[in-house]
């Protein structure tokens, strides 16, 4: 079991209450429609144009190998709020210094399918996003692109068409 699998995690109820804590690795086998929860957010990383930042996923990942990814996302770390786990994951999976006063929140709350209340934050800069050791390429793809690869049977996180369905909807408005 990796160190990753040994992390601890807040555990939370259905109001995003800490109720305690659970090992990663176990809170995989949380129900998805259960009334426990852990802490996630994902942050979509664009340009000016438009594009989102788009990583390719390692081929040894569990979930999605080989497949697109989040341009950050991750687990809250015990006590950690939301928007600074942001913070660290875009440091950590972009290289790209951001500070929480840069995020846009684009949706709050349960993930479909998952056991995970989510904040999804949109982050735009003109900053060039580096790779980290859990993706082998990324890409600057429209949110049509992205969206049009998945429905052609690209490999892809669950998270990843929902985010960007959040970013779609949101630029309708």
């Amino acid at each position: 079991m990796s160190q990753e699998d040994n992390e601890i995690l807040d555990l939370v109820d259905n109001d995003d209450q800490v109720i305690g804590t659970i090992v990663r690795n176990d809170a995989m086998s949380l129900p998805p429609e259960g009334s426990r929860f852990i802490r996630g957010v994902s942050v979509v990383v664009t340009d000016g144009s438009g594009r989102v930042w788009t990583p390719i996923r390692n081929t040894n990942k569990s979930i999605a190998p080989g497949g697109y990814d989040n341009s950050a996302e991750g687990h809250l770390s015990v006590g950690e709020t939301y928007e600074q786990c942001a913070v660290r994951e875009l440091r950590e999976e972009t290289g790209i210094d951001a500070t929480i006063d840069d995020l846009e929140l684009l949706y709050y709350g349960k993930h479909p399918g998952i056991p995970y209340i989510f904040k999804f934050f949109l982050l735009q800069t003109t900053q060039q996003p580096a790779l980290s050791d859990e993706h082998t390429s990324g890409k600057w793809l429209t949110p049509q692109q992205i969206m049009d690869a998945i429905n052609s049977g690209k490999s892809a996180k669950d998270t990843v068409s929902f985010a960007v369905s959040l970013l779609i909807e949101k630029r309708k408005v």
